[in-house]
C-alpha cells in the first residue's frame, strides 16, 4: 500500500523544503521551492530566503486552504525574498550566515561532501583537503616563526638564570647558617671579651676608691 498522499489526478506536484537558523529572536529561513508537470519531467524552482522575526508557521504559512503556495504569495511578507539566481541565493547565505563570499561557500560545501562518510568504493580526496586547509590555514610567515624562536630562547635564558639564583641564594644561605654565623659570634664574642673584663676592672676599682673615701672619713 502506497503513502504517499499527493493527488494523483492533480497536474501539478509542488512542495517547499526549508531549513532555519536562529539567534534570540531572529531568524534566518533558506526555503527551496519546487514544481513539476505530470506532462514533463522538468522541475521548476524557486530560491528564497526569509529573515527577521517572522517564521515558517509563525507568521508565515506555506499553504493556503490546504493547497501548497508559491512564493509569488509571498511578497508582502517582511523580510521574504525570491532570488532571481542560484548564484544570488548563495551569495545572500555566505553574506548572511557566514561573513562571506560565494566562493567560501562553495569551498565550504565541497570540503563538506569529501569529508563525509565515504560510499563503499569511494576514497577522501585528500590532495583537495590538504589544498584547501593551506589556503584556509596559510603558513606563519618566517620572520614570525624565527621571532618566536628567539622569544622561547631568551625565555629558557631567564629560566636558566633564575634557577642558578636559586641554586646561589640556596648555597649562600647554607654558608652563612653554618659557617659564617658561628664565625661571626665567635669573632665578636673574642672582641667583647677584653671590653668586659675592662668594664669589670673600672667597676672595681670606682668601688675601692669609694671604699677607701669612706675609710679616710672621721
Amino acid at each position: 500500500m502506497s503513502l504517499d498522499r499527493r493527488d494523483t489526478s492533480a497536474q501539478k506536484n509542488r512542495g517547499w523544503a526549508w531549513l532555519e537558523f536562529g539567534r534570540g529572536t531572529e531568524f534566518f529561513t533558506l526555503l527551496l521551492f519546487a514544481e513539476t508537470r505530470r506532462a514533463d519531467a522538468n522541475i521548476t524552482v524557486s530560491w528564497c530566503t526569509l529573515s527577521g522575526q517572522t517564521r515558517v508557521r509563525a507568521g508565515l504559512s506555506l499553504t493556503t486552504t490546504g493547497f501548497v503556495a508559491d512564493p509569488g504569495r509571498f511578497k508582502e511578507v517582511p523580510g521574504f525574498t525570491v532570488h532571481p539566481t542560484g548564484t544570488a541565493y548563495r551569495e545572500t547565505i555566505a553574506r548572511v550566515l557566514y561573513d562571506s563570499d560565494e566562493a567560501w561557500l562553495n569551498q565550504l560545501n565541497r570540503i563538506l561532501r569529501v569529508v563525509r562518510t565515504p560510499q563503499i568504493g569511494h576514497k577522501i580526496d585528500l590532495r583537495f583537503l590538504t589544498q584547501a586547509f593551506r589556503t584556509a590555514l596559510p603558513p606563519i610567515a618566517q620572520d614570525e616563526v624565527n621571532q618566536l624562536a628567539d622569544g622561547w630562547e631568551q625565555l629558557q635564558r631567564l629560566r636558566d638564570e633564575r634557577d642558578e639564583a636559586d641554586q646561589a641564594l640556596a648555597a649562600v644561605t647554607d654558608f652563612s647558617r653554618r659557617s659564617w654565623r658561628p664565625w661571626a659570634d665567635a669573632v665578636i664574642r673574642s672582641a667583647a671579651d677584653p671590653v668586659t673584663a675592662a668594664a669589670s676592672a673600672l667597676t672595681q676599682i670606682t668601688r675601692d676608691e669609694n671604699s677607701a673615701r669612706e675609710r679616710s672619713r672621721p
